[in-house]
């Protein structure tokens, strides 16, 4: 039975008592766990590494023209004024600008021994900046993300107003 004396047993209420307690570890054997064939995870990183690319350039491309919404696309220049990322009546206040310094710049004209001062405006020259603004709402309108990436790149000519 057991080795401890009796004077030396403890009741399971006495002060002291401590209950002995044995751990047996048994050996389970772990589920089986099916694995992916090697060429199939091998064909995955790479396919997965090109839907988060292009997942990412995506967003930015619509990210970038939710950003460019009411304003002109980068790039444009009209007579040598970039009006990248200005508004519309921006737009039309700096093609005005030009226009009329364009078309106040004194010509020198000499014929037959005499000299005048005339300037385009004055020889009945004006300048259409409405269409120009038409044609920036138009390019705006038309152009999508996509569209936005494609002009950037490879970049348009717009007929002369």
């Amino acid at each position: 039975m057991s080795s401890v004396p009796l004077s030396q047993r403890r009741a399971v209420g006495d002060a002291g008592w401590q209950p002995t307690v044995t751990i047996v570890p048994t050996a389970r054997a772990r589920p089986a766990v099916p694995s992916l064939p090697r060429h199939v995870v091998l064909a995955a990183v790479p396919l997965t590494a090109l839907a988060v690319s292009a997942i990412v350039i995506g967003g930015g491309a619509v990210s970038l023209a939710r950003s460019l919404e009411g304003r002109v696309l980068p790039g444009v220049v009209v007579a040598g004024t970039d009006l990248s990322g200005l508004t519309l009546a921006q737009a039309a206040g700096q093609v005005t600008a030009v226009a009329d310094a364009v078309l106040d710049t004194p010509l020198l004209l000499e014929a037959a021994g005499s000299t005048t001062t005339l300037t385009p405006r004055d020889l009945g020259a004006r300048a259409n900046t409405d269409a120009v603004v038409r044609l920036l709402q138009a390019d705006r309108n038309g152009v999508g993300p996509w569209g936005w990436v494609r002009l950037r790149w490879f970049g348009a000519q717009a007929p002369p107003a």
